[in-house]
């Protein structure tokens, strides 16, 4: 748990520092830098999780597994997309893609996994909705560089 609480919590901070992340979950604790209210958001959603999990043992954790297994499958989409995007068409990137489409397709099939599907499908849309919508705008307000085209 102090591991995971310890990653949680500097992932949030350096989020903070690029901009991705409230600035208020980058404050620190002055002489030891340590980013507390990243710490304590961290560790207070894992203590919603537990009791969450203690209050619907049989709904809870299977849900965030397989949240989580379709989330992972959403990053390494991405990460074959990206490499299709900047090196081109490989057999490598174009067979990773099409096993995680077959595999999102599988958990997609299975009533057991799809709202969890569906609801991280829905999640990754709105996220990648939100990062496009986001580039745009500090596109246009950067110094020194034209508006882009409406």
């Amino acid at each position: 748990m102090n591991a995971n609480i310890y990653g949680s919590s500097r992932m949030l901070y350096a989020l903070v520092g690029r901009g991705d992340a409230p600035r208020a979950l980058g404050r620190q604790r002055k002489g030891t830098g340590v980013p507390y209210a990243a710490v304590l958001a961290s560790a207070a959603f894992g203590f919603v999780s537990v009791v969450l999990s203690l209050l619907w043992p049989r709904t809870v954790f299977p849900f965030l597994l397989n949240s989580i297994g379709a989330a992972i499958l959403v990053v390494w989409a991405l990460i074959a997309a990206s490499h299709l995007r900047l090196h081109g068409p490989s057999v490598r990137s174009v067979a990773a893609l099409t096993g995680i489409g077959g595999v999102l397709l599988f958990m997609l099939g299975a009533e057991a996994s799809r709202t969890q599907i569906l609801t991280t499908g829905a999640w990754a849309a709105a996220l990648l909705v939100g990062a496009r919508i986001r580039t745009v705008r500090r596109a246009r307000t950067a110094p020194g560089t034209d508006p882009l085209p409406s």
